[in-house]
């Protein structure tokens, strides 16, 4: 296994740039946390669009019983609201969240020459792959990496 300061052609933590190894991977981190929170919200609205349907699930019936449940009881049912109550508040603070953080790395983006804006804007917000902004830009996806780790160490340097 390489030693991870060689990483990239560096050594001793540093690029050919200046700029330390542990920049570039925090500020990579910085840049995914959109697409992270994205996917986060996604889970949560998919686990909270599945509680609000098992509330009108009717259960199975069983003869055996005296008693013939045909919906959720009533204490489980208070349970159920409670959890999508729950969830919905925990979603829209990641919402806010996921705003706040988008609007701040946009910010940042901006300040970077225009080819590497695209790219970083393609990439980390519009969260699309390698390929899809090289035949968005007509660029070989080797180029559109080159400018994605330029871009980032850039972004590091401001950061």
């Amino acid at each position: 296994m390489k030693n991870p300061a060689e990483h990239n052609g560096t050594r001793n933590g540093t690029n050919q740039k200046g700029v330390s190894e542990v920049t570039f991977v925090e500020a990579k981190k910085y840049l995914q946390q959109p697409g992270i929170l994205n996917k986060t919200i996604e889970t949560k609205m998919q686990l909270l669009h599945e509680l609000k349907e098992k509330r009108f699930c009717i259960q199975a019936t069983d003869y055996s019983k005296d008693k013939v449940q045909s919906s959720v009881s009533g204490d489980s049912l208070e349970k159920l609201i409670s959890k999508i109550v729950d969830l919905e508040r925990e979603t829209d603070k990641l919402v806010d969240s996921y705003i706040d953080v988008k609007w701040e790395i946009i910010k940042k983006i901006e300040k970077l020459p225009k080819k590497q804006r695209e790219v970083l804007l393609l990439k980390y917000i519009d969260e699309e792959s390698i390929s899809e902004i090289a035949f968005e830009l007509n660029l070989s996806t080797n180029r559109i990496k080159q400018i994605t780790n330029d871009a980032i160490l850039n972004f590091s340097k401001q950061a």
